[in-house]
């Protein structure tokens, strides 16, 4: 049941890696096999390599304008 995100342009600085903050924490609740994910991929990498890639993955979609994203046959 994956689903392709319909507007790629409008993803804010904060990504999964960054934790929220105390009042968004009641609302700000993912997954549980993403919050699993995340805690692996946070201890496996390690903070720096997270801010990292996180910094590279927003590059990476700004300068394509999304347009790898619309290039993918759409989930029905």
């Amino acid at each position: 049941m994956s689903t392709v995100p319909q507007s790629p342009n409008k993803k804010t600085k904060s990504s999964i890696f960054a934790s929220p903050n105390r009042s968004q924490r009641s609302t700000y609740t993912p997954s549980r096999p993403a919050k699993l994910f995340n805690t692996m991929y946070f201890l496996l990498t390690g903070f720096n390599d997270s801010i990292d890639i996180r910094h590279e993955v927003q590059d990476s979609i700004e300068s394509h304008g999304g347009k790898v994203i619309e290039k993918m046959p759409s989930a029905v």
